[in-house]
Protein backbone atom coordinates (compact mmCIF):
# COMPACT_ATOMS: atom_id res chain seq x y z
CA UNK A 1 0.00 0.00 0.00
CA UNK A 2 1.29 3.51 -0.75
CA UNK A 3 2.25 5.92 2.02
CA UNK A 4 -0.44 8.39 0.95
CA UNK A 5 -2.12 9.75 4.08
CA UNK A 6 0.49 8.28 6.44
CA UNK A 7 0.47 10.53 9.50
CA UNK A 8 1.80 8.69 12.55
CA UNK A 9 4.81 6.38 12.14
CA UNK A 10 6.19 4.28 14.99
CA UNK A 11 9.24 2.04 14.53
CA UNK A 12 11.28 -0.29 16.72
CA UNK A 13 10.22 0.80 20.20
CA UNK A 14 12.13 -1.22 22.77
CA UNK A 15 12.32 -1.33 26.55
CA UNK A 16 12.46 -3.82 29.39
CA UNK A 17 10.73 -3.78 32.74
CA UNK A 18 7.19 -4.71 33.74
CA UNK A 19 5.68 -3.38 30.49
CA UNK A 20 8.28 -4.40 27.89
CA UNK A 21 8.22 -3.50 24.21
CA UNK A 22 10.00 -5.68 21.65
CA UNK A 23 10.78 -3.70 18.49
CA UNK A 24 7.12 -2.65 18.39
CA UNK A 25 5.66 -0.23 15.88
CA UNK A 26 2.71 0.70 13.70
CA UNK A 27 1.48 3.18 11.11
CA UNK A 28 -1.68 5.29 11.39
CA UNK A 29 -3.23 7.11 8.44
CA UNK A 30 -5.24 10.30 8.26
CA UNK A 31 -8.97 9.63 8.36
CA UNK A 32 -8.63 6.10 9.73
CA UNK A 33 -9.05 4.37 13.07
CA UNK A 34 -6.13 2.12 13.99
CA UNK A 35 -6.82 -0.22 16.91
CA UNK A 36 -4.00 -1.55 19.09
CA UNK A 37 -5.64 -4.75 20.33
CA UNK A 38 -4.22 -6.65 23.29
CA UNK A 39 -5.47 -8.63 26.27
CA UNK A 40 -2.47 -7.87 28.49
CA UNK A 41 -2.25 -4.07 28.30
CA UNK A 42 0.54 -4.13 25.72
CA UNK A 43 -1.45 -2.04 23.26
CA UNK A 44 -1.95 0.77 25.76
CA UNK A 45 1.72 0.55 26.77
CA UNK A 46 2.76 0.83 23.12
CA UNK A 47 0.51 3.85 22.60
CA UNK A 48 1.78 5.63 25.72
CA UNK A 49 5.38 4.99 24.69
CA UNK A 50 4.72 6.17 21.13
CA UNK A 51 3.41 9.46 22.53
CA UNK A 52 6.47 9.94 24.73
CA UNK A 53 4.49 9.90 27.98
CA UNK A 54 6.37 6.73 28.91
CA UNK A 55 10.06 6.28 28.19
CA UNK A 56 11.72 3.79 25.84
CA UNK A 57 15.28 2.55 25.39
CA UNK A 58 15.24 2.76 21.59
CA UNK A 59 13.02 3.43 18.61
CA UNK A 60 11.29 6.25 16.80
CA UNK A 61 7.78 7.70 16.82
CA UNK A 62 6.90 10.55 14.47
CA UNK A 63 3.87 12.64 13.68
CA UNK A 64 4.92 14.49 10.57
CA UNK A 65 8.49 15.60 11.26
CA UNK A 66 8.12 15.74 15.05
CA UNK A 67 9.72 13.03 17.16
CA UNK A 68 7.79 11.81 20.21
CA UNK A 69 9.65 8.71 21.45
CA UNK A 70 11.95 9.59 24.34
CA UNK A 71 14.04 7.92 26.99
CA UNK A 72 12.57 10.32 29.54
CA UNK A 73 8.76 10.70 29.76
CA UNK A 74 7.49 14.05 28.52
CA UNK A 75 4.24 15.97 28.73
CA UNK A 76 2.04 15.93 25.65
CA UNK A 77 0.96 19.00 23.69
CA UNK A 78 -2.83 18.82 23.08
CA UNK A 79 -2.35 20.54 19.74
CA UNK A 80 -0.16 17.66 18.60
CA UNK A 81 -2.17 14.78 20.05
CA UNK A 82 -5.57 14.89 21.75
CA UNK A 83 -6.38 12.18 24.29
CA UNK A 84 -9.59 10.32 25.13
CA UNK A 85 -9.73 8.21 28.29
CA UNK A 86 -12.26 6.19 30.28
CA UNK A 87 -12.71 9.24 32.52
CA UNK A 88 -14.09 12.10 30.37
CA UNK A 89 -11.51 14.85 29.91
CA UNK A 90 -13.73 17.86 30.59
CA UNK A 91 -14.06 20.86 32.91
CA UNK A 92 -17.10 19.61 34.84
CA UNK A 93 -18.20 22.94 36.30
CA UNK A 94 -18.27 24.65 32.90
CA UNK A 95 -21.12 24.42 30.42
CA UNK A 96 -20.99 22.35 27.27
CA UNK A 97 -20.47 25.52 25.23
CA UNK A 98 -17.59 26.64 27.46
CA UNK A 99 -15.94 23.23 27.14
CA UNK A 100 -16.19 23.31 23.36
CA UNK A 101 -14.41 26.55 22.57
CA UNK A 102 -12.87 26.11 19.12
CA UNK A 103 -9.89 27.80 17.52
CA UNK A 104 -10.64 28.10 13.81
CA UNK A 105 -7.12 29.44 13.24
CA UNK A 106 -5.71 25.94 13.85
CA UNK A 107 -8.21 24.19 11.61
CA UNK A 108 -10.73 23.10 14.25
CA UNK A 109 -14.39 22.90 13.27
CA UNK A 110 -16.80 25.57 14.49
CA UNK A 111 -18.60 25.08 17.77
CA UNK A 112 -21.91 24.80 15.91
CA UNK A 113 -20.48 22.01 13.74
CA UNK A 114 -19.25 20.12 16.79
CA UNK A 115 -22.51 20.48 18.68
CA UNK A 116 -24.41 19.14 15.69
CA UNK A 117 -21.99 16.25 15.03
CA UNK A 118 -22.14 15.18 18.67
CA UNK A 119 -25.87 15.70 19.22
CA UNK A 120 -25.31 18.22 22.01
CA UNK A 121 -27.44 21.14 20.80
CA UNK A 122 -30.11 20.65 23.47
CA UNK A 123 -27.67 20.67 26.42
CA UNK A 124 -25.33 23.42 25.26
CA UNK A 125 -26.00 25.63 28.30
CA UNK A 126 -25.81 22.92 30.95
CA UNK A 127 -22.80 22.32 33.23
CA UNK A 128 -21.08 19.13 32.11
CA UNK A 129 -21.17 17.65 35.61
CA UNK A 130 -24.98 17.50 35.36
CA UNK A 131 -24.90 15.35 32.23
CA UNK A 132 -25.00 11.57 31.88
CA UNK A 133 -21.77 9.59 31.45
CA UNK A 134 -22.50 9.18 27.74
CA UNK A 135 -23.04 12.91 27.17
CA UNK A 136 -19.90 13.73 29.16
CA UNK A 137 -17.92 11.46 26.82
CA UNK A 138 -19.47 13.27 23.86
CA UNK A 139 -18.21 16.55 25.31
CA UNK A 140 -14.78 14.99 25.89
CA UNK A 141 -14.72 13.85 22.26
CA UNK A 142 -15.69 17.34 21.16
CA UNK A 143 -12.87 18.86 23.20
CA UNK A 144 -10.39 16.51 21.54
CA UNK A 145 -11.56 17.53 18.06
CA UNK A 146 -11.64 21.23 19.02
CA UNK A 147 -7.87 21.19 19.65
CA UNK A 148 -7.28 20.77 15.93
CA UNK A 149 -4.78 17.98 16.71
CA UNK A 150 -4.01 15.69 13.75
CA UNK A 151 -4.00 12.60 16.00
CA UNK A 152 -6.43 11.41 18.67
CA UNK A 153 -5.10 8.78 21.10
CA UNK A 154 -7.94 6.80 22.67
CA UNK A 155 -7.50 4.61 25.75
CA UNK A 156 -10.76 2.60 25.79
CA UNK A 157 -12.75 5.82 26.36
CA UNK A 158 -16.20 4.33 25.94
CA UNK A 159 -15.65 1.01 27.73
CA UNK A 160 -17.72 1.99 30.79
CA UNK A 161 -20.77 2.88 28.71
CA UNK A 162 -23.56 0.54 27.65
CA UNK A 163 -22.74 -1.41 24.48
CA UNK A 164 -25.17 0.57 22.31
CA UNK A 165 -23.87 3.95 23.50
CA UNK A 166 -20.26 2.81 23.13
CA UNK A 167 -20.83 1.63 19.56
CA UNK A 168 -22.61 4.88 18.69
CA UNK A 169 -19.78 7.05 20.00
CA UNK A 170 -17.20 4.94 18.17
CA UNK A 171 -19.20 5.54 15.00
CA UNK A 172 -19.32 9.29 15.61
CA UNK A 173 -15.56 9.30 16.18
CA UNK A 174 -14.94 7.38 12.94
CA UNK A 175 -17.11 9.80 10.94
CA UNK A 176 -15.42 12.87 12.43
CA UNK A 177 -11.98 11.33 11.83
CA UNK A 178 -12.85 10.71 8.19
CA UNK A 179 -14.31 14.18 7.67
CA UNK A 180 -11.48 16.01 9.49
CA UNK A 181 -8.67 13.67 8.27
CA UNK A 182 -7.69 12.84 11.84
CA UNK A 183 -5.72 9.69 12.64
CA UNK A 184 -7.32 7.87 15.57
CA UNK A 185 -5.24 5.32 17.47
CA UNK A 186 -7.37 3.31 19.91
CA UNK A 187 -5.83 0.98 22.51
CA UNK A 188 -8.34 -1.62 23.69
CA UNK A 189 -8.87 -5.25 24.68
CA UNK A 190 -12.32 -5.34 23.05
CA UNK A 191 -12.48 -7.42 19.88
CA UNK A 192 -15.83 -5.84 18.97
CA UNK A 193 -14.15 -2.43 18.86
CA UNK A 194 -11.40 -3.87 16.66
CA UNK A 195 -13.92 -5.44 14.28
CA UNK A 196 -15.36 -2.00 13.52
CA UNK A 197 -11.97 -0.40 12.76
CA UNK A 198 -10.22 -0.04 9.40
CA UNK A 199 -6.83 -1.16 10.74
CA UNK A 200 -5.92 -3.47 13.62
CA UNK A 201 -2.51 -4.05 15.21
CA UNK A 202 -2.46 -7.07 17.53
CA UNK A 203 0.03 -6.70 20.39
CA UNK A 204 1.01 -9.50 22.75
CA UNK A 205 3.63 -9.28 25.51
CA UNK A 206 5.01 -6.10 24.01
CA UNK A 207 5.40 -7.49 20.50
CA UNK A 208 3.30 -6.80 17.40
CA UNK A 209 2.01 -10.19 16.25
CA UNK A 210 -0.37 -9.14 13.46
CA UNK A 211 -1.06 -6.11 11.26
CA UNK A 212 -4.55 -6.43 9.79
CA UNK A 213 -6.24 -4.13 7.30
CA UNK A 214 -9.61 -4.49 5.58
CA UNK A 215 -12.79 -6.26 6.71
CA UNK A 216 -11.65 -9.83 6.00
CA UNK A 217 -8.31 -9.43 7.76
CA UNK A 218 -9.75 -7.54 10.71
CA UNK A 219 -12.08 -10.46 11.42
CA UNK A 220 -8.95 -12.49 12.19
CA UNK A 221 -8.17 -10.21 15.12
CA UNK A 222 -10.23 -12.24 17.58
CA UNK A 223 -8.13 -15.31 16.81
CA UNK A 224 -4.79 -13.51 16.60
CA UNK A 225 -5.04 -11.51 19.83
Amino acid sequence: MSDSGLLFTVRGLRRGGVAPLLDAGFDARAGETTVLLSYDGSGAALLRASLGIEGVDAGSSRIGSREFASRVPRSLSPRAVAVLDTQPIVIPTQTVAENLRCDKAIGAPSQAELLHSLGLETVVGQPVQQLSAELQQRVSLGRAVATGAPVIAAFSPFSRLAARASSMLEGILRVIADERRIAVVHATNDVAVAARAQHVIVVRRGEVTADLRGASEVQLASRAA
